[in-house]
């Protein structure tokens, strides 16, 4: 027995939707604010504070502010034009757009590559700091002091992992909607944290 018609619809057009298929610009969920919204939150990650650390303690605050914007700001600027105009002029994901130039076989090996060394990875290690800061929390708040390997951290770094899944088990409705709030959010902490920077290091 065939479905309704318009549940065979809504089916396909949830296909195209939240699929690898090409979209059409009416038919995609993110407008262009919520697609810079998702992209700031993602550009001001935890990695950006650990190499920028990093840099200005071998070369110091001002040169290590040249350093990052010579050699991420420009460099990462012609990488994100490659992929992003050709996903937002024509709709299709950028591990899609790159089949004729790796194959399938190709392109499915390097997101097995990705997806298994570096995202995975990644995200336990941001767990484990997410653990640490909230055990650090907790020690000033209670006076107290934990093992930085302790069952807390752990537990924090668990928490902070079934967040993040059940948040993006949600789609990208509900990503590009959180992120409205936690992309200003990160560029109000980073625009105060060069504040600091400035006035103590000037």
């Amino acid at each position: 027995m065939n479905r309704p018609k318009d549940t065979a619809t809504e089916e396909i057009e949830n296909a195209n939707t939240f699929g690898s298929l090409p979209l059409l610009k009416s038919e995609r969920v993110w407008s262009a604010l919520d697609f810079s919204w998702v992209n700031v939150a993602l550009a001001i990650a935890t990695w950006a504070f650990l190499v920028g650390g990093a840099t200005a303690s071998f070369v110091g605050f001002q040169q290590g502010i040249a350093a990052m914007i010579i050699g991420n700001a420009i460099g990462l600027c012609f990488m994100v034009l490659a992929s992003t105009v050709a996903s937002q002029r024509y709709g299709v994901e950028q591990y899609t757009i790159l089949r004729p130039v790796f194959g399938v076989a190709g392109v499915a090996a390097l997101v097995f590559t990705v997806v298994l060394i570096t995202e995975m990875g990644w995200s336990s290690l941001l767990g484990i700091m997410v653990g640490r800061a909230t055990t650090q929390v907790a020690g000033v708040a209670t006076g107290m002091e934990f093992d930085e390997y302790g069952l807390m951290v752990t537990a924090g770094a668990l928490v902070a992992l079934a967040i993040a899944w059940y948040i993006l088990s949600r789609g990208p409705i509900t990503i590009g909607r959180l992120n409205k709030f936690i992309a200003p959010g990160l560029l109000v902490i980073t625009a105060l944290l060069m504040v600091f920077l400035v006035v103590n290091t000037s």
